[in-house]
């Protein structure tokens, strides 16, 4: 009998790792997780090889055309420039042995303009905001992007009804005699121009998606958030956030419930090497934000929040950690805390993890004669 109890021991061990080995994901469920991605595209960094401006990329004055297409002496900086290692201010003149000359230029400004303040008439100068004029109006109208910050609003934000910078005329900017305004692209995936290279005003964006199954609209929804993203502060520096508004998980389930006098409170607050993110529906309500598919067992991941980070690298890694808040990750109409599966991402690729020689195969093949070994060692010795 000894013995058959002794054989149940590998047995066990066998079960116990095919069960560890089998993804589960227990209902109902809540994960967090983060995106990282470009606010204009979608992916990748926030400045991109393109046919028109992205955030971020540096506006000159060329004064060596026509028939030159690269930054060169006595060019003019119109926003500030850092490359290479080095910081140019707006408005400073480009020297023969600068680190941008031989950037190239172009023209083809697409969608992208910007406010005249009419220091100087119709042409671009610093301080004056630029937009993308997304709907081609002329003026700034709810969906444009900010491409500078604006007074109240974080760059690359989206203009959104009752924004108070809405109605502001645009100009396009000026590609001849005698400005020739003209943007450098600053092709980030090509070296050497990656070499130390730091910008003024991109942003790294990281979008934190929720993932659940529980029902909208129900006692056990969401009503609250509340956690931390933590990040290598000499890769990326925290900054700021958005959400709070349509197009973020909580205030779309305000209006998606029809909770008239209900809004959302968002607190984002950067700290040296962190962002902490809370959010409340103020009042709380009586039913809480879920899964709002329509399709039975269709679970989409919607916005929590967007947070932004000043890159000090294009290339180095920095983990993108989320941290639990003391209370825990989401508060139901009941007040009670819970907490939630989190996810966490990467900014740039990072380094390899050394592999087992012979790959984990062998290990779980020879896990299981640990406890026989074990049992043979612990074995009762027959008394001569």
């Amino acid at each position: 009998m000894r013995g058959k109890k002794y054989l149940l021991v590998p047995i066990i061990a066998i079960i116990a790792l095919a069960m560890v080995s089998l993804p589960v994901k227990a209902s109902p469920y809540i994960n967090f997780f983060v995106n990282y991605r470009d606010p204009l595209t979608g992916v990748g960094s926030d400045i991109i090889p393109g046919v028109d401006p992205k955030v971020g990329e540096f506006i000159y004055k060329d004064t060596n055309l026509p028939g030159n297409y690269k930054v060169g002496a006595t060019d003019v900086r119109l926003t500030p420039v850092k490359y290479m290692g080095m910081s140019y201010a707006a408005g400073s003149t480009v020297a023969a042995g600068d680190a941008d000359v031989g950037l190239t230029t172009k023209t083809a400004w697409g969608a992208v303009k910007h406010r005249d303040t009419g220091a100087t008439a119709s042409y671009y100068d610093f301080g004056e905001y630029i937009y993308r004029d997304v709907d081609a109006s002329g003026t700034v109208t709810a969906g444009d992007v900010r491409y500078s910050p604006v007074p109240g609003y974080l760059l690359g934000s989206t203009v959104a009804d009752g924004n108070t910078d809405i109605g502001g005329a645009l100009v396009t900017f000026k590609s001849g005699s005698p400005n020739y305004e003209r943007w450098a692209e600053y092709v980030v995936d090509s070296p050497p121009l990656i070499a130390n290279g730091v910008y003024d005003f991109a942003h790294v964006f990281v979008d934190v998606m929720i993932d659940t199954d529980i029902p909208d609209s129900s006692f056990t929804g969401v009503v609250g958030v509340g956690f931390a993203v933590k990040v290598d502060p000499s890769v990326l520096t925290p900054y700021g956030g958005l959400g709070g508004a349509t197009g973020y998980f909580l205030a779309d389930f305000i209006a998606r419930a029809g909770l008239s006098g209900y809004s959302t409170s968002l607190l984002v607050t950067p700290m040296a090497d962190y962002i902490d993110d809370s959010e409340m529906i103020m009042p709380t309500p009586p039913i809480g934000a879920g899964n709002q598919s329509t399709y039975p067992g269709e679970f989409l991941a919607e916005k929590l929040v967007t947070l932004l980070f000043t890159p000090q690298s294009q290339t180095a890694w920095s983990p993108i950690d989320l941290v639990y808040d003391p209370k825990g990750n989401y508060m139901t109409p009941d007040g009670l805390w819970h907490t939630v599966t989190m996810i966490d991402g990467n900014y740039c690729p990072p380094p390899p993890v050394p592999e087992f020689p012979l790959g984990i195969a062998p290990i779980i093949m020879l896990a299981p004669l640990i406890p026989i070994v074990y049992l043979w060692r612990k074995r009762p010795k027959r008394r001569v």
